[in-house]
């Protein structure tokens, strides 16, 4: 899977799943994406596309958020506290979706959750 399927499919899970708006899907990637200019971050999205592991998947995802977590006390990172917060709901996010976990919205409702494969992506998996 090349990194634009991981991210499409990262999309239609927040769309279809979550219920996450268009807009709000491409925000959340755009803040795992300022996550991934974080030290050692920044072949994140490269990692999940390539790695057809779940436990690997769970552990660059882990990695991100821990990652995510110095920098609020790491005086010399240049992403604001917003866009380390912001970065931080998406890779749990995130966390949820690369390892099958279940997820508790804001509002109270438990969503389990699956994965979700385009057409195309389908299309590949079936005949490789």
């Amino acid at each position: 899977m090349t990194i634009n399927e991981f991210k499409l499919s990262y999309k239609e899970f927040l769309t279809k799943v979550t219920k996450h708006s268009y807009n709000s899907a491409n925000k959340y990637v755009s803040y795992i994406n300022k996550a991934c200019l974080l030290p050692g971050m920044n072949d994140l999205w490269h990692k999940l596309s390539t790695t057809n592991d779940t436990i690997s998947r769970t552990h660059y995802v882990e990695q991100l958020c821990d990652a995510i977590t110095g920098a609020f006390s790491d005086p010399s990172c240049t992403i604001s506290e917003k866009d380390l917060r912001d970065s931080q709901s998406s890779a749990h996010v995130l966390l949820a979706f690369v390892s099958g976990q279940t997820w508790v919205k804001h509002n109270g409702i438990t969503v389990q959750f699956t994965a979700i494969y385009s057409h195309r992506a389908l299309r590949n998996k079936f005949l490789s």
